[in-house]
């Protein structure tokens, strides 16, 4: 039963630090997009709000 408990644990682990990963890159994404052209990251903020949710709600814990 421990065993079991500790495989979803670690499968959680797992899943938390791919979510961390995913922001980390989608943070990158948009300030790369408002360096280089503010245009296409104003298009993608109207377009693609999702994404700017996704980032403004990162924290690193």
């Amino acid at each position: 039963m421990q065993l079991i408990e500790t495989v979803f644990m670690l499968i959680e682990a797992f899943f938390q630090l791919v979510v961390g990963l995913l922001k980390i890159a989608a943070l990158c994404f948009v300030l790369c997009l408002i360096i280089s052209n503010p245009l296409l990251f104003l298009l993608t903020v109207v377009f693609m709000p999702g994404l700017l949710t996704f980032v403004v709600t990162f924290k690193l814990s």
